[in-house]
């Protein structure tokens, strides 16, 4: 496995990359994805945290799911602690937002026969989906900045305003180690916030 220890070698490393300088201060995570994205050019976009490590083939499981069905939106890999233990495998929310992380602690092979899991929305960790459907619907709202929230609001806006759903696919694998960035970030503003718009949805689900 090779080892980037500066962003900025990784053209030197690796071709037809394209290395984005923010030269206007630290944005957080919101605002350098939709930064990111507005300069991207192809069909698919994968965020990725920079705090994982990925499997074999978790990128093709994602794209062999959302190429093949037009009605996902958001296709995002299956999580694991650094124990083998599932960090998440989709995740659903209910009324007042509490959220439950599918598969939490089964063991990493847990519902692997399966092609893909709905669920509410996948963490923003590891997801794929075309470029076209942010360009339609306005991506991430930029009220979650810095972070939290965004990808479940991005999830809930496919879902209920475009018919489009998010899917976990089990076989896409990989490590992360959760919240290493915003350890401290109080994210009540924007639970709060995410309520005031979905709160009548989340209130129907059982």
């Amino acid at each position: 496995m090779f080892i980037i220890k500066k962003t900025q070698q990784i053209e030197q490393e690796f071709k037809n990359i394209k290395h984005i300088l923010n030269n206007t201060g630290h944005k957080g995570f919101l605002f350098n994805v939709k930064n990111a994205i507005e300069k991207a050019r192809g069909k698919y976009i994968f965020l990725m945290n920079n705090d994982m490590i990925a499997l074999s083939n978790y990128l093709s499981e994602l794209l062999n799911v959302i190429e093949n069905d037009n009605t996902i939106g958001i296709a995002g890999s299956k999580t694991l602690k650094i124990d083998n233990t599932i960090q998440e495998c989709g995740v659903n929310l209910y009324n007042n937002a509490p959220i439950e992380f599918l598969g939490i602690n089964q063991n990493a092979n847990y519902q692997d026969e399966k092609t893909y899991i709905d669920c509410d929305y996948c963490s923003g960790c590891a997801i794929i989906f075309k470029k076209e459907i942010w360009d339609k619907t306005g991506g991430f709202d930029t009220n979650y900045e810095p972070a939290y929230y965004e990808d479940s609001d991005f999830a809930f806006n496919l879902k209920y305003n475009y018919n489009l759903k998010s899917v976990c696919v089990p076989k896409s694998k990989l490590y992360h180690f959760k919240g290493q960035t915003y350890q401290n970030h109080n994210s009540d503003k924007n639970r709060l916030y995410f309520l005031s718009k979905w709160g009548n949805y989340l209130a129907t689900k059982n």
